[in-house]
């Protein structure tokens, strides 16, 4: 759970965007915010760099079930189901097929930030810092991380 809201912290930080708490108690949540007006694809994989920092890729199956739940009138509230819900919704409704390769381009793009060796350095660091304290704060985070937090790119 921990290197889970990390993933999703990383990615928003990456990404020009800012975090305010992030936690693992009670309900586990990373408060990430980007600044108005950046493409849809970049909160596309902020919601997909939870599981991109754990699990890696959804299986084809699994994908395709997540595609239909978000077709389907209010379908899923899940970080999967919300990616791909804007998916969707930046690609104006196309087919499906459409929607997952774009969900795909995505997940690879994540794949190789998250398979950098300072990515996966600070993904254990922050988890483990997580962990031990249970919330730390974006500001807590540039403090302690600041310059390998600033070098951070992921070209989506």
């Amino acid at each position: 759970t921990a290197r889970h809201e990390i993933g999703h912290v990383l990615a928003t930080l990456a990404l020009g965007g800012e975090v305010g708490n992030v936690t693992i108690e009670g309900q586990p949540c990373a408060e990430c915010t980007l600044p108005e007006g950046v493409p849809w694809s970049h909160r596309v994989a902020i919601d997909l760099a939870g599981d991109a920092a754990t699990v890696g890729n959804l299986a084809e199956d699994e994908l395709k079930w997540h595609v239909g739940v978000v077709r389907a009138v209010g379908g899923g509230f899940c970080d999967r189901c919300n990616a791909t819900r804007r998916v969707t919704v930046g690609l104006r409704h196309p087919p499906d097929d459409e929607v997952i390769a774009e969900f795909r381009r995505i997940e690879a793009l994540l794949a190789e930030f998250f398979a950098r060796p300072e990515v996966r350095e600070l993904v254990f660091d922050l988890a483990w810092w997580l962990g031990d304290v249970g919330t730390i704060t974006g500001s807590e985070i540039i403090g302690r991380f600041g310059p390998q937090v600033r070098a951070l790119e992921l070209p989506i």
